[in-house]
Parts: C-alpha cells; sequence; structure tokens
C-alpha cells in the first residue's frame, strides 16, 4: 500500500521548515551575548529501538547564568549532531568551564557552538531534495 502523494508534501515541508528554523537560529546564535557556564552533566545516551537496534548519543547539560537568573540547557549546536558522542562528551566533559552563547529576547535558548555548521547545510539541501522529489511524485501521479 502506498501513501497518497499529499503526504510525502507534507512532510517535505514539516522537514524543511524545521531546517530552516535550525539554520536561521544558528545564524542569529552568531551575535548573541556571551556567558560563562558550566557542563553538569556529559554521558552517552541510549536510545533503544528494540533489543539488536540502538543508537546512542550524547547527553550534555549545562547551566548559565544571565543577569542573576539560573538556566538549564542541552543544546550544542543548532546543528545535526553527526560528532560521534564520545568526542562530545570528551569537549564537554562534566564539570568544564564553557562559554554559552544566550538568545537575549529568550535566555532559555542557547548554545555551546554558534553559527551553522555544514551539516545545516547538508539538511537544507536533503529538504530541498526531498521537497522536489515529493513535488514530482504527485505531479507524476496526477498525469
Amino acid at each position: 500500500m502506498s501513501l497518497p502523494p499529499f503526504i510525502y508534501i507534507l512532510a517535505a515541508v514539516w522537514f524543511l521548515y524545521n531546517q530552516i528554523l535550525a539554520y536561521r537560529r544558528a545564524q542569529a546564535s552568531h551575535n548573541w551575548p556571551q556567558t560563562k557556564g558550566h557542563v553538569t552533566v556529559a554521558q552517552r545516551q541510549l536510545f533503544g529501538i528494540d533489543d539488536y537496534a540502538n543508537l546512542t548519543g550524547a547527553r550534555i547539560i549545562y547551566e548559565y547564568n544571565v543577569q542573576k537568573a539560573k538556566y538549564t540547557s542541552h543544546t550544542v549546536a543548532f546543528s545535526p549532531k553527526f560528532a560521534r558522542p564520545h568526542q562530545l562528551i570528551t569537549k564537554y566533559r562534566a564539570g568544564k568551564n564553557v562559554i554559552v552563547f544566550y538568545d537575549p529576547k529568550n535566555p532559555e535558548i542557547a548554545v555551546l557552538e554558534a553559527g551553522p555548521k555544514r551539516s545545516n547545510y547538508v539538511m537544507l539541501l536533503a529538504g530541498g531534495l526531498f521537497f522536489v522529489l515529493a513535488a514530482l511524485n504527485l505531479i507524476f501521479q496526477l498525469i
């Protein structure tokens, strides 16, 4: 059974929209103010799909203060996390002091690595390609 073509269009639009938001937030973070923070948790996190298929990721949690208010965040970068978990855990080990970039309009939004990464561009390209393929699928279904 095949899904209706408009489902693919909706999925492509949703995916592309989320990638554009991530890119725009990454771009904006270049100009955000900085504050000092420290990492409170740095550990591997297991995302179990079933007994045979598991994914691992890095769970990085850090605290920082903005105008005497204390905040906690887990966002390392506004890009897909293609780095291996052990690399992030080594780079942001628990107890390490870090520089935190925070949104001045919304200080609970923060990131450790400001600016877009190569993976942001890859995901934008993938989203655009997904949309084009979904649109072509819809067009060919209508012909």
